[in-house]
Formats: C-alpha cells, structure tokens, sequence
C-alpha cells in the first residue's frame, strides 16, 4: 500500500511542477485557471444550494468575502465573473488549504483578483483550536474538536472592509463569525449567504441567529427568497440569506 501512495504522490507533485502557471479548466460554463496541485481533482460542474446567488452577486460586486474558501474554488468562480477591478477577499486558516488558495490567487487571471487571508473567522482577534477532521484540505474541518492545531483568528470587522456580499461556509461556527461582523453588518452593504451546520458544542440556536440577524437589521430569507421568521422553519434550512431589511 505503501509504495502506490507514495508514487502517486511523487506523480501529483510532478504535475505540480509542471503546471507551475496553473491549469485552465471550464467549471460551470466559466473559464478558470487553477492551481495545478486541485485543477484535476475539481469536477466540471460544482454545485452549492447558493452558487448561482454568490455568481449573480458577484458579477455586481467591487468587494467580496468568501469566508472558509477552503481551496479557493468559490473565489475563482466568484472573481471570474466580477467587473475589472473587483477583489475577492478570500478567507481560511487550514495550512494546507491556505497554501492551495494562495497558489490558485496567483495563477488567476481575473477579471477579480484574489486576496488570500489565513485566518478563521470569529467573534475575536486571536488564536482559535482548528480540526482536520476528514483530512488537511476537507471542506468539513472546523473549529474546535480533539486532534486540533491552533490558527489564527479574525473577526470580519478587523479587516476594515465594506464587502457586497459575504460568503459564509464555516461548519456550524456561524454565529459566532456573524457576532464578529456586526460593525461591517451595519452598513446595510452586505447580502450574506450562510451555510447552515448546527454543531450542537457551539451552542448557536434558531433563535440566537433570528435575535443577532434583527440586531443587525437584516431578514433571514431561505435560498428561493422566502422570509423566514420562525425558528422551526429556520431549522429546516441549509442555506440562508441574510440581506438588510427594508
């Protein structure tokens, strides 16, 4: 077993070698170039219950947040359909992945530019614990957990930026990065598309987000733009957006 690992790992970094300006690649209709180290591994169609809205939100956007980019693949669709001169601000903080990220926001050819930033997102400035739990790039790995390496933190605010649309896709920590928005929510610029995971250790509710989304002066409204109000609708979701209320 062994050996076979080890010559395909010799081969992907061959590959790697290379390809070192990156690999052009058609993914949902859109002309890409990737890192070389993910570009054959991305399938041709990637989907995402909020993809679509993230493109068509994009194509409008000087500013972008892709929050838990993990490898970049959302960025690079994202800063592909921007206008010259957008930026997608691209944030992760699995070493790996970031390093995959990184790769990719220097092979990009735009229009958008890519801006990597290794960190996870949070309610604080700091360190947070990070588990690999399904290996060192998985889209599943999140904060907390046995096993966990220790990662720089950010909350949305520290970065100083007033994005257009934010991208959340963090594991159940949602809550958390949306309580470290708040000053960057206030400006009633951002439309927020929000992965649902409900991690029971992180003590996020329903009704925490309902309370925090209203706070902020935001509606929560499901994926096909119905409003939601109640929690138990709310639970039902796994994708939401948050947009400033009227």
């Amino acid at each position: 077993m062994r050996l076979p690992n080890l010559a395909r790992r010799l081969a992907r970094r061959a590959y790697s070698a290379t390809h070192h300006a990156g690999v052009r690649r058609t993914i949902n209709g859109l002309d890409v170039r990737l890192s070389a180290h993910i570009a054959r591994g991305v399938p041709s169609t990637v989907t995402g219950d909020l993809l679509t809205k993230w493109l068509d939100l994009c194509r409008a956007a000087h500013l972008a947040l892709d929050v838990g980019a993990n490898v970049g693949v959302w960025s690079a669709l994202g800063a592909r359909v921007m206008q010259r001169g957008g930026t997608v601000f691209a944030m992760e903080p699995a070493p790996d992945a970031y390093e995959i990220l990184c790769d990719g926001a220097r092979v990009h050819e735009g229009p958008g530019a890519i801006v990597p930033i290794h960190a996870a997102a949070g309610a604080a400035v700091g360190t947070l614990r990070f588990s690999l739990v399904d290996g060192p790039t998985a889209t599943t790995n999140r904060v907390g957990g046995a096993g966990s390496i220790e990662v720089p933190a950010r909350t949305i605010d520290s970065l100083e930026l007033a994005p257009e649309v934010i991208k959340m896709d963090v594991e159940g920590y949602e809550l958390a990065v949306l309580r470290g928005a708040k000053q960057t929510l206030a400006l009633r610029a951002a439309t927020v598309l929000l992965d649902l995971h409900w991690v029971p250790d992180y003590g996020a509710t329903a009704g925490a987000l309902i309370e925090l989304a209203a706070e902020c002066g935001y509606e929560i409204r499901s994926a096909e733009q119905m409003a939601i109000t109640a929690e138990a609708e709310l639970l039902r979701q796994n994708s939401v957006i948050l947009r400033p209320a009227a």
